[in-house]
Parts: structure tokens; C-alpha cells; sequence
């Protein structure tokens, strides 16, 4: 479901197709740009998906329901 904004470099290869999201490539090493001045971890990664617009009220996303273990995928993905 992230694929349509955003793209990745991931340890499967190239996912996505979007451009108007960021690249999330590495969003969980110690290498992505900070954002707000803090990184990002899984825990910070799930309430972003839960409620965007609550950690950002800026942001264009929507909240995004995860089913059980796509947070694991995700975190395996971009680099836990």
C-alpha cells in the first residue's frame, strides 16, 4: 500500500513506483536523514502510520491500518 507514493531500495530490491512520498530506503538505519529532529524507529514509524497528521498536521497522508505483521515486513524492509 506505500508503494504508490513512495519507492525503496530494499534487501528484496526495488519496491514501489511513487515520487510523491519520500524514499524510504533505510527509513530504520542509523543512514536516513532525521526528520524533526528526531530518527526514525519502529515504535515512532507506527504512530506516523496511525495518524499522520497527528504527529504532522501538515502532511498529505492518510493513516494507513496495518494488518498483523505488516509492521514486522516494514521494519524488516527499511532496515531493522
Amino acid at each position: 500500500r506505500c508503494g504508490g507514493c513512495h519507492r525503496a531500495l530494499t534487501p528484496v530490491g526495488a519496491i514501489g513506483v511513487g515520487a510523491s512520498g519520500p524514499n524510504l530506503s533505510g527509513l530504520l538505519t542509523p543512514h536516513y536523514p532525521v526528520a524533526d529532529g528526531r530518527p526514525w524507529t519502529p515504535e515512532r514509524l507506527e504512530r506516523w502510520l496511525a495518524n499522520p497528521r497527528h504527529e504532522k498536521p501538515t502532511t498529505t497522508m492518510l493513516p494507513v491500518k496495518l494488518q498483523a505483521g505488516e509492521l514486522d515486513e516494514i521494519e524488516r524492509l527499511l532496515g531493522r
